[in-house]
């Protein structure tokens, strides 16, 4: 469950090009949509160089809190956002 929508990706890449898909646009949703993806994917980036380089394990609750907080921190920063159906 992704957004109240069901999709089940087999691999990577096919989640990738469903975010990709639902992404695009100025909606609420579509900016959310973008934001989760991109800071997801940015900390498990970051988790990894961590985990590489220096040593260091970093916990996929922790990844999941941290990027928790920075998308409400984002989201409550955004100014007009357009107001639509699907907001």
């Amino acid at each position: 469950m992704y957004f109240n929508e069901y999709h089940s990706p087999k691999t990577w890449i096919e989640k990738a090009r469903w975010i990709e898909g639902k992404g695009l646009g100025e909606s609420f949703r579509s900016k959310l949509r973008r934001l989760c993806a991109n800071t997801t994917v940015y900390h498990i980036w970051e988790a990894r160089n961590l985990q590489i380089y220096e040593q260091k394990s970093v916990d996929a609750d922790q990844i999941a809190a941290i990027c928790i907080t920075n998308i409400k921190d984002r989201v409550n920063s955004w100014r007009k956002i357009k107001k639509n159906r699907d907001n």
